[in-house]
């Protein structure tokens, strides 16, 4: 009862505490840039998330569907407002798990647990072995991408956890609703912006007519609905929403994407054993063989255009990195520095810290062991899916975007990795 009588206290004046700050944040406009009010804006909402959970999944919902339209720039990192939203989460449901010794239990039941942990202890090796290559003032800024990096690894944990306890929030009604949000900003986008060549000046590829949304990369944001479809695929609702995220991610113009669509409705044909999958897939193909801007994507490809010879180079890279370093790899977040030093033209890009190739990069950053513990979480995520979770869907999504990383770093890419721990935490819940 106490409990319940402080939550009745806690919300409305969490409520009125974000009013308030948007009032003042709102005469700030007045003496400060909208750069700066849109940060202390996120910083008002970022306290909020820290004390109570509903304010927290609004500010992931923000953020997931902000993508990259706002970005703190602090010099030694960029920071994103999803990145704020994974540390509230984190600091939130770290407090749960402290506070809870039956988390603890299941914690050490977690089939995930022990990959994670060993996942995570080595990345922090590996970059702590790159001091014989760089100094500690070169590198430190990277263990900030590390620390990212193991908070979303973290939130594939605690996520799941709160979902098992009575009274926990439907977290598949934010999935659904997040991706819907996030299409209907890609259609505002490809309607009214399809053209955002004048973004090439602060490091952006210039898109034009492909669908990019708020993530400003269509190959990215196609790997997103790839698993944003799989996760609500089984919901008996969302056959609209399945729809428009078909057509969206066809609108990407995306490559990796329309292989990983095929790849996925190939293995839902095969597990369902459905005709109308089939007839799905094939409506999909004839769809971008008689799309005139769709074709000429695959034309480049036949062609071995300037896309394809780049992403050969960026393969080339990577292994030349593993050859050189196989054991440990440069250390995570070190490939600008490596980039800079051989004078590559890609140490200046937004890119500048991925490989193109999500194994590569695993390989190229933390070695062939870090490899090794990497496909180790892999196969526990995909059998805790599959076995546990009695999920196939979510599944074969996950190998969809597997089959997509070949080509496209989509399984580091942050919105990804925070969709897919409110989709395991949704898994769950009835499918009405």
């Amino acid at each position: 009862m106490k409990s319940l009588a402080k939550d009745k206290l806690i919300r409305p004046g969490i409520l009125l505490g974000i009013l308030f700050g948007i009032l003042v944040l709102s005469l700030g406009l007045l003496y400060w840039g909208p750069r700066y009010l849109l940060f202390l804006l996120a910083l008002v909402l970022f306290l909020a998330s820290l004390v109570n959970e509903g304010v927290l999944l609004f500010f992931i919902g923000l953020a997931l569907v902000a993508g990259q339209l706002y970005r703190l720039d602090l010099g030694f990192v960029s920071l994103a407002l999803v990145d704020l939203a994974m540390v509230a989460a984190v600091l939130f449901y770290l407090r749960f798990f402290l506070s809870k010794l039956e988390w603890q239990k299941r914690l050490r039941r977690e089939i995930l647990f022990v990959p994670v942990l060993a996942l995570a202890i080595w990345f922090f090796l590996s970059w702590l072995f790159s001091l014989r290559l760089f100094s500690l003032n070169e590198i430190w800024p990277g263990l900030l991408y590390l620390v990212r990096l193991v908070g979303f690894l973290v939130l594939l944990l605690l996520l799941p956890l709160r979902s098992q306890d009575q009274g926990a929030p439907r977290f598949g009604r934010w999935v659904r609703g997040v991706l819907g949000v996030v299409v209907l900003v890609g259609f505002g986008q490809w309607f009214f912006f399809p053209d955002l060549r004048l973004l090439e000046r602060w490091g952006w590829d210039p898109h034009l007519f492909r669908l990019t949304g708020s993530f400003l990369d269509p190959n990215l944001l196609a790997g997103f609905l790839i698993l944003g479809i799989a996760a609500v695929w089984r919901y008996a609702r969302s056959f609209f929403l399945v729809l428009l995220s078909l057509v969206a991610l066809l609108a990407t113009l995306s490559r990796s994407g329309w292989l990983a669509l095929g790849g996925f409705l190939a293995g839902m044909l095969i597990w369902l054993r459905r005709w109308q999958i089939g007839l799905l897939e094939v409506l999909l193909l004839a769809a971008i063989l008689l799309t005139p801007t769709a074709r000429t994507r695959l034309v480049d490809l036949v062609r071995w255009g300037p896309t394809v010879q780049a992403r050969l180079e960026n393969f080339q890279e990577g292994l030349a990195l593993v050859r050189a370093h196989p054991l440990s790899g440069i250390g995570f977040n070190n490939l600008p520095l490596v980039r800079a030093q051989a004078g590559n033209k890609l140490a200046t890009e937004k890119s500048k810290a991925s490989l193109d190739n999500s194994f590569l990069f695993i390989a190229a950053t933390s070695g062939l062991v870090g490899l090794a513990f990497y496909l180790w979480f892999l196969l526990a995520l995909l059998k805790k899916i599959f076995y546990q979770l009695r999920h196939p869907f979510l599944g074969l999504g996950i190998l969809a975007l597997i089959l997509q990383s070949l080509f496209v770093n989509s399984l580091f890419y942050s919105p990804v990795l925070f969709l897919l721990a409110l989709a395991l935490a949704s898994q769950d819940e009835p499918s009405g």
